[in-house]
């Protein structure tokens, strides 16, 4: 079993340079059931994965959030945006995160 690695310190995190934004043709939001699956396997191949969640928001005092209703997935040079209305992107999900 590999150690575990400690988080970087925000003096660490400061010496790093800065990270460009992706293109949006590297932005990828997979719809069908083959999509999805195919994006679980790439993202799945990859030993560091960055996660990622976004909801709605609410605009009333007391209103609960339904989401999250994006999940997302990136990678250094790619990111997967899926739509968690969706059941092929649920699966995917849910088969990313037990992994």
């Amino acid at each position: 079993m590999r150690p575990r690695p400690f988080p970087p310190t925000a003096e660490h995190i400061a010496t790093l340079p800065p990270f460009a934004p992706l293109a949006p043709a590297c932005i990828q939001v997979p719809a069908t059931a083959d999509e999805c699956a195919q994006a679980a396997t790439e993202i799945a191949r990859h030993a560091y994965v960055g996660f990622d969640t976004e909801s709605k928001p609410t605009f009333l005092k007391g209103e609960a959030s339904t989401g999250p209703h994006v999940v997302q997935f990136a990678t250094a040079d790619r990111a997967w945006l899926f739509q968690v209305n969706n059941p092929a992107s649920r699966a995917a999900i849910a088969a990313l995160l037990g992994s």
